[in-house]
């Protein structure tokens, strides 16, 4: 079965993924259901094959605010719109870490359903940043990746205060 644990090993999530062979033993149905339990029980709003260490190129992520995907083998086609937006992210492997991440506007997408269809698809804003972080994952790049250490440290250093304040409540 999957595992139910979030890998926070960066070794192991700097490795890419490998295409999701439709033939693979895990049936996409289980998968897909283990992936929408496993972003409901962390609160979260996605999560990649990798990061519950199934190194496959499948993750699930919202793609609109009432619709939750599991897409295999996704891929990004094109960028819709190139403007750069600044924005917070977070990730399931470092829990608490808050990074400001550039990502673009608007992207096109293209990936397999769990009836290995394929589906092309245009995102904006919140849910093209969201389908990137977990395409970066997929490809073995971690969001901490996306800044400097400088700005790492910084996130790292104020990350540690808020949960020395936490603990001490």
């Amino acid at each position: 079965m999957f595992s139910c644990n979030i890998v926070t090993d960066k070794m192991l999530l700097h490795r890419k993924s490998a295409p999701y062979e439709f033939i693979d033993k895990h049936h996409p149905d289980e998968l897909s259901e283990h992936i929408r339990m496993m972003v409901k029980e962390n609160n979260a709003f996605g999560i990649s094959g990798i990061q519950f260490n199934y190194p496959f190129r499948v993750f699930g992520v919202y793609t609109t605010d009432s619709k939750f995907e599991v897409l295999f083998n996704p891929e990004l086609i094109s960028i819709a719109d190139e403007t750069l937006i600044d924005e917070e992210e977070g990730c399931l492997s470092f829990p608490g870490l808050i990074l400001r991440i550039k990502r673009p506007k608007s992207i096109v997408v293209r990936y397999q359903n769990e009836d290995q269809e394929w589906i092309s698809n245009q995102l904006d804003v919140y849910y093209a940043r969201g389908f990137l972080h977990e395409l970066d994952h997929l490809n073995g790049i971690l969001f901490t990746d996306n800044v400097s250490p400088l700005l790492l440290n910084i996130a790292k250093r104020r990350h540690a205060k808020l949960a020395k304040r936490r603990a001490r409540r």
